[in-house]
């Protein structure tokens, strides 16, 4: 009994050590991998939010580009063209650099949360790995320990067994001794010519009576004797069995305790490269560092521009307006004579230019009557012998005269975005080419 008590109870010190280092183990990682999942989700969220920072930015730079570029009227028309607001810009560069700067000290500080967590797991890790080594070589004191018990056990069935051949071999030379005298003591008793004793008889002699209980009551003793070590011979055997099973269940889950050790040492080698490794967070926030001083660049070339050609613009401002003034203190001076020389000039000036623009017109009337001349015959002969349906024509060329004039109001519109009127421009030329294609082909000019 208390050899079971004691190898029941280093089995189960064992075994709650063996599983209490396997749980945390287990809890260490899972603990790991948990805070690198939920920074790798911070991080993808954050990398979203950038972009999509990054994109809101570029759009509202190439809004206010084209804004500018649609309000800038042509360069003789006299007026001051639209310039950006500069406080917009000011602001909007304001609240990129303030977003960026909190996102520079958000990452700092989850790396540095990150980093430190690392070495505290490094540490455990460390710690555990000194405690417990190597489980093969912590558990191979307790196999040794059961190896000598099981010798020790296995010596005293050999020795038990080998004392009950012992004793069965002396009671087979006693049985046999006993057998002999009995046979002599009636050889003799023959030869004498007197009776042989009965056991219940009183005239039986006390010295045969002796040997014959002596010999039930050996008999008896060595009977019991063999029945005590057969049950101790087949409870040897089962202690035998069972500690072969327990040696059994204890190397499997020192070799399973050997891979988790192994699979934990190979994920803490991940972590230490992952660790080491440049963290793509890095490169992102480099790159939007780039990214965001390329903005800057651009809108301070702009901003120069957009200074520079106001600067220009109202230097000529103020020289046309020196100009004017210039020309209203002299008019007083001028005479009466020379206004009118100059009014008959540009009245004659403008006499010649109405001239040419009738003779002009004349002749391209005159060119458009003779070319609808010779395309109306044609025209009669094609239509008869084409057979296509001219209502249907008219009602298509209806259709993408409507087409035209909505693409065009849409690129008029200034709150059109920059690439839906590149779009509708390249819409336009199709319907164009589509539209020219439909004149020429039944003799129409547009």
């Amino acid at each position: 009994m208390d050899k079971d008590l004691l190898r029941r109870q280093i089995v189960d010190e064992i075994q709650a050590e063996f599983d209490t280092k396997l749980r945390q183990a287990k809890r260490q990682k899972e603990q790991a991998e948990g805070e690198l999942e939920a920074a790798s989700e911070r991080w993808r969220t954050e990398k979203r939010r950038m972009n999509a920072e990054i994109d809101r930015l570029e759009a509202a730079l190439v809004d206010a580009k084209a804004a500018a570029a649609r309000k800038q009227p042509q360069s003789d028309s006299g007026r001051k063209p639209a310039s950006p607001d500069p406080l917009a810009v000011a602001r909007i560069q304001e609240a990129a650099d303030e977003k960026l700067k909190k996102a520079t000290a958000e990452w700092e500080r989850e790396r540095g949360q990150l980093k430190s967590q690392i070495n505290r797991l490094e540490g455990a890790v460390a710690e555990a790995i000194a405690r417990a080594s190597n489980p093969l070589r912590s558990t191979q004191p307790m196999k040794e320990q059961f190896e000598i018990e099981l010798n020790r056990v296995a010596q005293e069935k050999t020795e038990i067994e080998q004392a009950f051949l012992r004793a069965k071999t002396q009671w087979e030379q006693e049985k046999l001794k006993i057998t002999g005298e009995m046979v002599k003591l009636r050889r003799a008793a023959q030869i004498m010519g007197q009776p042989l004793p009965k056991e219940d008889k009183p005239d039986v002699n006390p010295k045969t009576r002796d040997l014959e209980n002596q010999l039930k009551e050996s008999h008896a003793k060595w009977s019991a004797e063999r029945e005590q070590l057969a049950k101790e011979i087949h409870r040897l055997e089962q202690v035998s069995r069972h500690w072969d099973i327990e040696r059994r269940q204890l190397n499997d889950h020192a070799g399973q305790l050997q891979q988790a050790f192994v699979k934990a040492q190979a994920q803490i080698q991940t972590y230490e490269a992952a660790a080491r490794a440049p963290k793509p967070s890095e490169a992102q926030v480099e790159q939007l560092r780039r990214e965001k001083e390329g903005l800057q660049k651009e809108l301070q070339e702009t901003r120069r521009a957009w200074e520079a050609e106001r600067q220009q613009l109202k230097t000529e401002i103020e020289r046309l307006e020196g100009q004017i003034q210039r020309v209203s203190e002299s008019q007083d001076r001028v005479s009466k004579e020379i206004v009118d020389q100059l009014r008959k000039q540009y009245e004659q000036r403008l006499q010649e230019a109405i001239q040419e623009k009738n003779q002009l017109a004349g002749q391209l009337q005159s060119a458009n009557a003779l070319l609808q001349a010779e395309r109306t015959p044609r025209n009669a002969m094609q239509t008869e012998n084409s057979g296509f349906d001219i209502t249907a024509i008219e009602a298509e060329v209806s259709r993408v005269e409507s087409l035209i004039k909505e693409v065009v109001a849409l690129m008029d519109d200034p709150d059109t975005e920059l690439s839906t009127i590149i779009r509708k421009n390249v819409e336009k030329a199709e319907l164009d080419a589509y539209l020219k294609g439909i004149m020429f082909a039944f003799g129409r000019s547009k």
